[in-house]
């Protein structure tokens, strides 16, 4: 609920570990809730190239769903959509990407 303060300690966290990708997912999150959409594609950018030198994909589905949000707030539906099913190939049983999808009538 405290934008500010969740943006301090989430800084804090990155301090200490700067290659978390949980903590930079969060970060860009923070920047989402503040629509700060610049700052926050800006970061989850930087994540998703960390993410293609990853193998084993399974827990950041939620990145590309965040990405996907982000899409969506900057009216670029089509990126958006690319991004929920970049997420969805990693977790087909993602609910909140299967809501998406199925508002923007994909299935």
């Amino acid at each position: 609920i405290n934008l500010d303060k969740a943006l301090q300690l989430i800084n804090l966290s990155i301090i200490k570990d700067p290659d978390n990708i949980a903590f930079q997912d969060t970060l860009g999150w923070v920047y989402y809730k503040k629509n700060d959409f610049k700052k926050a594609i800006s970061i989850f950018n930087a994540i998703e190239i960390k993410l293609h030198k990853i193998k084993d994909m399974h827990s950041y589905d939620d990145v590309y769903y965040h990405i996907g949000m982000i899409y969506e707030k900057l009216d670029n539906i089509k990126k958006a959509i690319n991004y929920y099913e970049k997420g969805k190939v990693i977790n087909p049983k993602n609910s909140e990407i299967k809501e998406r999808l199925k508002a923007l009538n994909i299935k």
